[in-house]
């Protein structure tokens, strides 16, 4: 026999996304050759399939014994990132990166702050890790 407390436990979960986007790392008080001396082919529009990572926390309610229904973290995520990130040019489609250079950690600050208070008040953003290549990523921790 298996013994289940009745106690709300924490527990913290992850989900993974992908999006494909385009950017280049130009400052717009630079000329092409400046952005060339200081990005190199990073001056130039690439594009990227990235993955994002993230981690909520709370408590799992025993009788549905779920923390949150992945369906509707799922449909957060269409609307909060995949609608807007998915096959985009990032500093020509969003504004936010009009002002703020596409790099791989404002990526991350991005999505965490569309994230942050799109969940249940019991679910806490923990984390957002996006990764550009399998060996290039930034992380944001909210601990």
């Amino acid at each position: 026999m298996y013994i289940v407390e009745s106690s709300n436990p924490i527990l913290e979960i992850y989900t993974r996304i992908l999006f494909s986007a385009a950017h280049s790392y130009r400052d717009k008080h630079k000329s092409p050759e400046e952005n060339r001396g200081k990005y190199g082919k990073y001056s130039r529009i690439h594009g990227h399939n990235y993955e994002v990572i993230l981690g909520l926390r709370g408590p799992i309610d025993m009788k549905s014994g779920m923390m949150i229904n992945f369906f509707e973290v799922e449909q957060i995520l269409k609307e909060k990132i995949i609608s807007i990130l998915d096959i985009s040019h990032l500093e020509e489609d969003i504004p936010w990166f009009r002002e703020h250079l596409p790099t791989t950690e404002n990526i991350s600050l991005f999505v965490y702050h569309q994230l942050k208070r799109a969940f249940p008040p019991s679910v806490i953003l923990v984390s957002v890790e996006v990764r550009e290549t399998p060996d290039l990523g930034a992380k944001i921790s909210n601990e």
